[in-house]
């Protein structure tokens, strides 16, 4: 009886079920982490850290700390920012490629952007950013594996 057991389970009918199964449980195990990023993604933070202008005079480096507490990367792909002070504009909207930068799962990045100021605003920045006057938002785009997330950030903490 027993060696009919043992000669059962080797069947190829019963190998192939352990097979199949043993694929669904992973493939849907990955597919499962992956949604659970995807719904914790609005616990992805960032802020502005630090902003000067640049030595060219031309543009305003935004330095940025972006926080990822989920469980799976996100890539960067796009930035979208403008700088204001007194409601007057200092760069214009624009976006600009992030080069795919990786937000590491559970990590925290810092990385800098810049943005082109209007002609002749460098002074209007810098003096902003001295008096603590100067508002700089936008928003960070991205994927967890294939799904868009976004996320707003600013200076005011």
């Amino acid at each position: 009886m027993a060696n009919a057991l043992h000669t059962s389970l080797r069947s190829p009918l019963v190998v192939s079920f352990v097979v199949v199964f043993a694929l669904t449980a992973a493939l849907f195990g990955a597919t499962f982490q992956t949604q659970i990023a995807v719904a914790q993604s609005n616990t992805i933070d960032g802020a502005v850290t630090e902003l000067t202008v640049g030595d060219d005079e031309e543009s305003l480096l935004v330095t940025i700390r972006a926080e990822n507490p989920t469980s799976k990367a996100m890539t960067l792909t796009t930035a979208q920012f403008v700088a204001r002070t007194d409601g007057e504009e200092l760069t214009n909207y624009g976006t600009q490629s992030l080069s795919d930068a990786v937000l590491a799962p559970g990590e925290a990045t810092t990385f800098t952007i810049s943005l082109e100021l209007l002609d002749g605003e460098a002074d209007a920045a810098r003096a902003a950013i001295e008096d603590n006057e100067i508002s700089v938002g936008g928003e960070l785009v991205g994927y967890i594996e294939n799904v868009r997330i976004s996320f707003g950030v600013n200076n005011d903490g």
